[in-house]
């Protein structure tokens, strides 16, 4: 049942976005769609919510901890998003999405200053699915988390969809070794490197990271 602030799939696009304006007996809806997809969008406006038909949105499913690993050996899109306050404009989304001809690989800073897509060939996709795959990452069921205190940091979620099911893993100033190679892959394929050493963020000026 769709309800206000709940996760949607828009079933003629296959875009994702959260309802946030639902008012009950009306047959269309405000729907916030995920900031990566915005040329999707009307005007490419990732912020402003837009008008859709209930009968054309699905509601999205987050399974449980039982249930993670089918949707993660099954999944069609995986966004993994940055926050960093202190940076904000340079924190990275990377999305993952698998089709049957291979796989198609984005690269978004917050201000889209950064804005790259590129899509893999079979030889290639295998390459990064196998980065994906190996994080294993329908087990990271508790947020990761640095042992000292860190004052101003950066957060990352990472959302992994199958169909209108989907889990999320969390971070907050530290990331799984898995995740961090995972980011490299994806850089290995001419797209932006989003780790900087010890932050999820794309580098500055056009600097390098090693």
């Amino acid at each position: 049942m769709l309800k206000e602030y709940g996760r949607v799939r828009v079933r003629a696009t296959g875009m994702y976005g959260t309802i946030v304006d639902l008012q009950p007996g009306e047959d269309h809806c405000e729907i916030e769609l995920d900031g990566w997809q915005h040329d999707g969008q009307i005007d490419g406006d990732r912020q402003f919510p837009y008008s859709f038909a209930v009968s054309d949105l699905e509601e999205m499913v987050e399974v449980g901890r039982y249930e993670r690993k089918a949707v993660f050996d099954s999944f069609d899109t995986v966004e993994i998003s940055s926050n960093c306050f202190i940076a904000m404009t340079l924190a990275p989304t990377i999305v993952i999405m698998r089709h049957d001809s291979g796989v198609k690989l984005i690269v978004q800073s917050w201000d889209y200053e950064t804005d790259e897509t590129k899509e893999l060939d079979t030889v290639e996709a295998s390459k990064l699915l196998s980065a994906v795959f190996a994080m294993h990452a329908d087990r990271w069921t508790e947020p990761f988390m640095p042992e000292y205190g860190v004052l101003d940091g950066y957060s990352w979620t990472m959302d992994v969809h199958s169909g209108t099911r989907y889990f999320t893993c969390r971070g907050m100033n530290a990331a799984p070794n898995e995740l961090i190679e995972l980011l490299y892959a994806v850089a290995d394929e001419g797209l932006p490197l989003a780790w900087n050493g010890h932050e999820m963020l794309l580098p500055s000026n056009g600097d390098d990271e090693d």
